[in-house]
């Protein structure tokens, strides 16, 4: 895609450490998986409470 990049490890653990407050850990856990190859929106948005214990 024009004008997308990769972001470097600095960058990840810059914007991972921006998350705080009650969701602080939610928050960084979907960010990493959405940054990941792996990672798809569609599992993201099908997420379950259930799924995380």
């Amino acid at each position: 895609m024009k004008g997308t990049r990769t972001l470097g490890n600095n960058e990840i653990r810059k914007i991972s450490n921006c998350f705080d407050g009650t969701f602080e850990t939610r928050n960084r856990i979907l960010f990493r998986i959405g940054i990941s190859p792996d990672g798809h929106i569609r599992e993201l948005l099908n997420l379950q409470i259930g799924d995380v214990y």
